[in-house]
């Protein structure tokens, strides 16, 4: 939701009206500002959903077990299947609510803006007349969405959206991003094929599929930067502005906080995002954060923990529910930053030029800890691993020690603070130009429409290699014929001259 209120700050900034439309799943956001935008349809949380966003969440839930599950497309697909059944719930209950149909309608919109993780906006958009239409990723383009536009993908050196791998794989590697690439696709599929059921149920068989509407949208921004992200494989209209919420100028901390920056010569800040909490975490990884902590006395912690059962830490630990993140990652005070790696928290220590140590826990964070990992400006730590506090205090004090990840870290900020277009000279621009031209048929890649035998050549590939073996069969056979014959012809001769 940060990433979509960015996107509507900026083009509220540029001069544009934007209206929010805002179906709420889960009921602590209720109230919560992600942008400045002043006119927000908010649909209240349906009791459907409510009751799976519970079992979701509360204990022996699936987020809660992510701690401990495995993170790879497999492991993932339990979570994604559950998400698309939520959608699908929510989306029939934004559709079915006519009055709030009615007040989209006669908002007449230009453009419509929608994140193509829940696709039920397209459809939406579909349902209300808006024509042109921006999909938008909140993350790097997930392998099912590249497939929808026609992106190429290159499971070979790109790791998938889930992938644990770096770009430089091995045989191994490789198979098993191949594998991961059409796993997570599956699991997606089955998400966005939910939604277009419930849109057929309402307004008719005919009423296009969620697929079809995403790869017709005009173009898709996505969560994505050139200078961070692997390297990897574009078509024109997929427009990349990883970072855009990202402020570079600083803000004075609270005096709170400055003091506890001030009292070690070094500081670490421990937080594993909002989604996962840290207090869900089984109680030997608990137990192990302590540990690390008293075990290194001269370095300040901060941890972001969401209670007040724990009783016995240590005095260089602070545990706080909320921490200014983005402001203590601008601070040089702050020498190091333990994160579950997620983007927005990767993009803020990219522009800060904080080290990292990242534990991936699910979803893309194995993939953004080894995009960090290439950059130098990141150690990875194993999830499986944190309730040994042996482990975690060496890896800490290896980041604090080797100066090689501050280097490179800043190195990275240097980049993305001087890069030739910001990513909001690249938003405005594209969508003020959706707004003139509409759909921009000019830039669809007729690879979206093929088959996969078609788009790999298999056909192709299948049929030079048949003449190409029927060649190397006839000119054996030819060559044996001639062979045959000659020996045939000199047989006589030889047995004369013997005799």
């Amino acid at each position: 939701m940060r990433f979509m209120g960015s996107v509507a700050d900026v083009l509220t900034e540029a001069g544009h009206e934007v209206i929010e439309l805002r179906p709420v799943l889960n009921p602590s956001l209720l109230g919560q500002k992600f942008s400045k935008t002043k006119k927000i349809h908010t649909i209240d949380v349906d009791p459907l959903v409510l009751s799976m966003n519970n079992r979701l969440i509360n204990p022996g839930g699936i987020y809660p077990k992510l701690w401990e599950m495995e993170a790879t497309p497999m492991g993932m697909i339990e979570l994604f299947s559950y998400l698309g059944s939520m959608f699908a719930a929510q989306c029939d209950a934004v559709i079915s609510n006519s009055t709030i149909l009615r007040e989209l309608r006669d908002e007449h919109f230009d453009i419509g803006i929608n994140e193509g993780f829940d696709f039920c906006g397209f459809g939406l958009f579909e349902a209300i007349g808006v024509k042109k239409v921006v999909a938008a990723s909140t993350t790097i383009m997930y392998d099912h969405q590249a497939q929808m536009l026609g992106v190429p993908t290159a499971p070979s050196y790109v790791p998938g959206g889930m992938s644990p791998s770096m770009d430089n794989m091995t045989f191994f590697e490789r198979l098993a991003n191949g594998l991961g690439t059409i796993i997570g696709s599956y699991a997606f599929a089955g998400c966005v094929d939910r939604t277009t059921a419930v849109f057929r149920k309402r307004f008719g068989a005919d009423f296009p599929s969620m697929q079809e509407l995403f790869s017709l949208s005009a173009i898709m921004i996505t969560n994505s930067h050139p200078l961070v992200d692997f390297p990897h494989p574009l078509i024109s209209k997929v427009v990349e502005i990883g970072g855009i919420g990202i402020k570079n100028e600083k803000k004075k901390l609270p005096s709170h906080w400055n003091s506890i920056l001030n009292q070690k010569g070094q500081t670490v800040l421990i937080s594993f995002g909002s989604v996962i909490q840290a207090k869900d975490m089984p109680v030997a990884m608990k137990t192990s954060i302590l540990e690390t902590a008293r075990s290194m006395p001269d370095v300040q912690f901060i941890w972001k923990y969401e209670e007040d059962d724990i009783l016995n830490a240590p005095e260089n630990l602070i545990l706080s529910k909320w921490t200014p993140q983005a402001e203590l990652l601008k601070d040089s005070r702050l020498s190091l930053f333990v994160t579950h790696g997620g983007l927005a928290s990767c993009y803020e220590s990219s522009h800060s030029g904080t080290p990292m140590v990242i534990v991936p826990l699910f979803a893309d964070q194995p993939r953004n800890a080894m995009m960090m990992r290439r950059h130098g400006a990141a150690a990875q730590f194993n999830k499986h691993e944190l309730g040994n506090a042996r482990k975690l205090s060496e890896t800490i004090k290896n980041a604090l020690k080797d100066n090689s990840y501050s280097t490179n870290a800043r190195r990275l900020s240097s980049l993305l603070k001087s890069a030739p277009f910001s990513p909001k000279e690249l938003l405005v621009k594209n969508v003020e130009f959706v707004g003139e031209f509409g759909r921009l048929p000019e830039m669809e890649p007729f690879g979206r429409k093929l088959s996969f035998i078609e788009y790999f050549m298999i056909d192709v590939i299948a049929f030079v290699s048949f003449i190409l073996l029927f060649t190397l069969i006839v000119s054996t056979f030819v060559v044996y014929k001639l062979i045959s014959m000659i020996s045939c012809r000199l047989r006589p001769i030889l047995k004369a001259k013997l005799h």
